[in-house]
């Protein structure tokens, strides 16, 4: 549903993205701990990043 909402509102702003873009999307709903993310993508991929090679990020594990 929404998928087919975003691709009427694009219609709207950019009427001939349709010749120009001729992927196919999908939906993906991520769902954390306390929030969750929404995408319209082609495909998607999620993976889980270690301990050890995730820099600056580590501290967003820490806090979970």
């Amino acid at each position: 549903m929404w998928l087919a909402e975003m691709s009427e509102r694009r219609l709207l702003l950019y009427p001939t993205w349709e010749n120009w873009d001729s992927r196919q999307y999908s939906h993906y709903v991520v769902s954390g701990h306390d929030n969750y993310y929404d995408i319209l993508a082609e495909n998607f991929t999620e993976e889980i990043v270690p301990k050890h090679v995730a820099g600056d990020l580590l501290k967003l594990i820490d806090e979970a």
